[in-house]
């Protein structure tokens, strides 16, 4: 996953603010910094959260497609044998 661009970006963005955050006045510091890094942290888990979701949907969907891909072989092979001009 480290080679998502938006992931990095987020990361980049949460290295860049917290520094300056430390440097609001105090009363800012605490309302607005902590909100600020708060919804930056959301949105990097809320990220990865839909990234885990779209793998595991992605392989379900792999799974599935080999799954019927047996199934259809199986019985192509089945119908081959049972045929009568199979030697």
């Amino acid at each position: 996953m480290d080679n998502i661009p938006i992931i990095n970006k987020v990361y980049d963005i949460l290295k860049w603010i917290i520094p300056r955050i430390e440097k609001f006045p105090r009363k800012q510091k605490f309302v607005l910094g902590d909100r600020l890094e708060n919804s930056l942290l959301d949105l990097q888990q809320m990220i990865l959260v839909a990234l885990k979701a779209e793998n595991k949907i992605l392989n379900h969907r792999r799974h599935r497609i080999t799954q019927k891909g047996k199934k259809r072989d199986y019985y192509e092979f089945r119908l081959y044998f049972e045929l009568p001009f199979s030697v």
